[in-house]
């Protein structure tokens, strides 16, 4: 029968070969996302532990408003 020896999608091969690599790549990704997180995670730690939240220059102090 002629229509079985038909080829599949021409990007079926190629699919094929880099889903394995598209694994990978997501894996990496999703660690580098996390690492990301727990990097502001840690960095916004260390500023609230110095003076707590919101007491970056934008902080509105009302000690000094007479």
């Amino acid at each position: 029968d002629l229509a079985n020896l038909a080829p599949r999608k021409p990007g079926f091969d190629l699919a094929r070969e880099l889903a394995g690599r598209y694994e990978r790549l997501e894996r990496e990704t999703d660690f580098c996302i996390a690492e990301h997180v727990r990097e502001r995670l840690k960095a916004s730690h260390d500023i609230s532990a110095l003076g707590g939240a919101g007491a970056g220059p934008d902080a509105d102090d009302d000690d000094d408003d007479e």
